[in-house]
């Protein structure tokens, strides 16, 4: 998350408000997107400290 945060900061400077707040979302749909092509499972923070592989 801390990625899409970077991007909105940077187009935020660059761009002004309005596209600011739209680049972390298109950083996480473009995230999302690619974890659905490969088929990466999500696993939240609470699943990640109860996961023993």
């Amino acid at each position: 998350m801390i990625v899409a945060e970077a991007l909105g900061d940077e187009e935020l400077e660059r761009r002004g408000m309005a596209k600011g707040k739209v680049a972390p979302a298109r950083g996480l749909e473009v995230a999302m997107y690619r974890m659905w092509l490969d088929g990466t499972e999500f696993i939240s923070g609470r699943q990640l400290m109860d996961y023993d592989p």
